[in-house]
């Protein structure tokens, strides 16, 4: 009776990291990637059109240079049922990476004082303060937000800061 080589009888080393990483691929937890979402630069006309259409929107302030803004956008907002939720949003992205007068002007103007921030809009065009978020959030905790920001309205009693109307 003849033997088969010994290369054939071990699995080999070099097949171990391959079946490692499809291991890890099959067993992903369900929800961890979604889609990424456009985020809109036009402030302004991307809360017009969200009040004119009766959706709420979410203003984030970010940059590049921030490692807690790319956790927020890589762990939280990409999530799959944050990035559904968010799709019912107006979302726009107000980028500080590079300061400017008039970003200055936007953080001065809403309050913020680092990044990252998240700020929310009602459905009516005004900003749900109380809902504000800085720093990093997990994904279940932007999900309660976001569904108190969608069940909003005027009769509700979180305090508001009325938008400027351009």
């Amino acid at each position: 009776m003849r033997v088969p080589p010994p290369y054939l009888l071990r699995p080999t080393l070099r097949a171990a990291p391959l079946a490692t990483l499809i291991a890890l691929l099959l067993c992903a937890p369900a929800g961890i990637a979604g889609p990424e979402l456009e985020w809109r630069q036009d402030l302004f006309s991307a809360l017009s059109e969200g009040r004119e259409a009766g959706r709420p929107a979410v203003i984030r302030f970010d940059a590049d240079w921030c490692s807690i803004c790319d956790r927020l956008e890589r762990s939280t907002l990409r999530h799959e049922q944050v990035a559904r939720r968010l799709a019912g949003f107006e979302r726009v992205l107000v980028d500080v990476t590079r300061m400017t007068p008039a970003r200055r002007e936007l953080m001065d103007r809403f309050g913020v004082r680092g990044v990252p921030a998240l700020l929310f809009v009602s459905r009516d065009g005004d900003i749900l303060e109380q809902l504000r978020i800085s720093g990093f959030v997990e994904p279940e905790q932007l999900l309660a937000v976001l569904d108190r920001v969608a069940r909003t309205g005027r009769t509700d009693s979180i305090s508001r800061i009325s938008l400027p109307r351009r």
